[in-house]
């Protein structure tokens, strides 16, 4: 499971990145108080997935997350919060 966060977040990254150039899509920048919450969100989920003492994850997927528009982080919003119902 943490292997499909940290894929998710590249690719979402990697998207982030592309779409800079492409016209027609734009990307507003994230709320700070939305952004602050998927990070505490992300911080959950890793410590369900009991990987949340890699710091090395932690400080990549932050970085990640940082950098995303106010779409990506509400797509990803929806993403962690339906993992984190399905995990026990």
């Amino acid at each position: 499971m943490a292997q499909a966060v940290m894929v998710y977040a590249y690719e979402l990254g990697q998207a982030f990145h592309s779409t800079e150039h492409m016209p027609g899509i734009q990307q507003s920048t994230a709320d700070a108080l939305q952004l602050k919450a998927l990070l505490e969100k992300s911080a959950s989920l890793l410590q369900k997935l009991q990987v949340d003492d890699d710091q090395k994850l932690q400080r990549w997927l932050q970085e990640t997350l940082s950098q995303f528009g106010d779409r990506d982080v509400k797509m990803a919003h929806q993403l962690l919060g339906d993992i984190l119902k399905k995990l026990p």
